[in-house]
């Protein structure tokens, strides 16, 4: 049996984005590198993965910021 981790947003920034996700349509999330904006869109993006029927699509301006190392699909691999 495996065990599950489970993710939940930072206290601050992200956990704000959680709260009035499902409140609004649409949200500015900026700041610094290294400030959880990628563990956030990863994480709000699963919230409903378990209702028949949801998809949810990230897009990025560079490849790079998927595919490099440390970038969105190394972060995707902690979470899901």
């Amino acid at each position: 049996m495996q065990n599950k981790s489970v993710w939940t947003p930072q206290p601050g920034p992200q956990q704000l984005a959680f709260q009035v996700y499902d409140k609004c349509d649409g949200m500015i999330y900026g700041g610094n590198a290294g400030g959880g904006k990628t563990a956030a869109l990863l994480g709000l993006a699963a919230k409903y993965v378990d209702v028949c029927g949801y998809y949810a699509m990230i897009f990025r301006r560079e490849e790079a910021q998927v595919t490099n190392s440390g970038g969105m699909w190394d972060g995707s691999y902690k979470i899901y």
